[in-house]
Order: C-alpha cells, then sequence, then structure tokens
C-alpha cells in the first residue's frame, strides 16, 4: 500500500476498515449515479459493504478519512474476482481508478492468483472500453453482463 499524489490529489491507497464502510457506499452510490440516470438497470452495487470489509479484500483510495475510491476483490482458488471498483465522480480522472487496479493485479500476484476476473454491464460500453485499453480481455457475455479478465 502507498501514498499517492496524481493529477494533484494526495491519497493513501490502504486496506479498509470497518470506519470505512459508509463512505464506500456513499463512493458507489455517487459512482453509480450516473448510469442509473441514464435509464441503466443495475443490481444493488453498495449493499453489503460491511460485509465485504470483513470478509473480503476491500481497499481504499482515501485522504484521510475521504474515501475517494475503492475495490472489492473476492478470492477464488483459481482466480481473484473485481466484484466492485468506484471512484467517486467528483474525484474522476486523476488516476485513482487506475491505482486501484494496479493495486489488485499486485495483490492477485501476492495471493499467487494467476489472473483477475470481473463483470461490467453491457450497456456501460465505455467500461468494456477502458478495460480493453488496460489489459482486460473480454470472455463471454450474458444478456446483461459482459465477463473480462486480465492475466497477471
Amino acid at each position: 500500500m502507498s501514498i499517492l499524489l496524481v493529477g494533484m490529489t494526495n491519497f493513501t491507497i490502504r486496506l479498509a476498515v470497518p470506519d470505512d464502510a459508509a463512505e464506500f457506499v456513499a463512493c458507489i452510490d455517487a459512482a453509480f449515479h450516473r448510469f442509473r440516470a441514464r435509464g441503466i438497470a443495475l443490481p444493488d452495487v453498495s449493499g453489503g459493504v460491511g460485509d465485504d470489509i470483513a470478509r473480503n479484500v476491500v481497499i481504499v483510495a482515501a485522504n484521510g478519512s475521504n474515501v475517494l475510491g475503492a475495490m472489492i476483490l473476492v478470492d477464488h482458488s483459481d482466480h481473484l474476482h473485481l466484484a466492485n471498483i468506484a471512484v467517486h465522480p467528483d474525484y474522476g480522472g486523476r488516476g485513482i481508478g487506475k491505482a486501484l487496479l494496479k493495486e489488485a493485479d499486485e495483490v492477485a500476484q501476492n495471493m499467487g492468483r494467476p489472473r483477475l476476473c470481473l463483470a461490467t454491464h453491457v450497456d456501460i460500453p465505455e467500461n468494456v472500453a477502458l478495460y480493453r485499453h488496460l489489459g482486460w480481455t473480454e470472455t463471454h457475455r450474458t444478456a446483461t453482463k459482459v465477463m473480462m479478465e486480465k492475466q497477471l
């Protein structure tokens, strides 16, 4: 974990603690608001964050107690699943998401997992394009999801 200054925003990448749950939920809800405003029917993306902090690898990009972005990683025997990642829209475009994804790579490698997997929504093509740009490959689609992976 590290302290970074990216795009003139000072933040620390660290493991989440229970006190981060409310800030992380607010971050997720703010980040996904624009997709819901477009009429995209998303599942509950912020429920159970406290449980995730207790059970999974949850990493935050924070400035003090202010969560600017965060992600949830779920361990599987052959991969690490990126279950959720969000950057608060007030801090978008400053490299926070990229820093979180780089940390996900490092966590997976340290855990001996050869790949990361995720699912994103078919109606959010900009996410698919971003992940492709960052080295992810689409593996398959369902009616609502695009499954992707990244070999490490």
